[in-house]
C-alpha cells in the first residue's frame, strides 16, 4: 500500500505499476488522497530450502562497527539500479505478478471508475470479476 505522495516519488515506470485503489478523506485534509498498491502474490514463489544451515560467526563490536561502516558507505553513493528495469526482468517478481494480467487491470480499473461515480451494482461485478482473474493459487 503507497499513499499518492510515494507514488508520485517513482519513475514513470514504477508509476505505472502502481494500481490505484481508492481515494480517501483523511481527517483535517481538505483534499481526498489517492492510495495505491503493487500487485505482488508471494505465494507464487518457491521456497528453497539448504540441506546444511550455515554457522554464522559471533556478530561482536568488531562486526557491529564494520556493518555501521558499510551501511554509512552505503547512504552517500547514489543508486545505480533501475528499479523499473528490476521488476520487468526478475524471475521472482515476474512469477509473483504473473496472474496480473492487462486484462485484470483493465477489468479492476472498470470497477474502480464505477466505484468512484457511486454505481455500486456494476462495481460490485467488475471487482468480483478482477478478484476472481487474481486468485489463481
Amino acid at each position: 500500500l503507497a499513499s499518492e505522495a510515494v507514488a508520485k516519488q517513482c519513475s514513470d515506470g514504477m508509476r505505472g505499476k502502481c494500481r490505484l485503489i481508492d481515494r480517501v478523506l483523511v481527517p483535517g485534509s481538505r483534499e481526498p488522497l489517492e492510495l495505491y498498491c503493487i500487485d505482488l502474490e508471494y505465494m507464487q514463489l518457491q521456497v528453497e530450502v539448504e540441506d546444511t544451515p550455515q554457522k554464522l560467526g559471533t556478530f561482536g563490536a568488531k562486526m557491529r562497527m564494520k556493518a555501521r561502516q558499510y551501511l554509512e558507505a552505503e547512504k552517500h553513493q547514489k543508486p545505480q539500479l533501475d528499479i523499473t528495469d528490476v521488476f520487468d526482468h526478475d524471475e521472482d517478481i515476474q512469477a509473483m505478478r504473473r496472474n496480473y494480467t492487462v486484462e485484470f487491470f483493465h477489468v479492476f480499473r472498470m470497477g474502480y471508475l464505477n466505484y468512484a461515480e457511486g454505481e455500486w451494482t456494476v462495481a460490485q461485478r467488475f471487482l468480483s470479476q478482477a478478484y476472481a482473474m487474481g486468485v489463481k493459487s
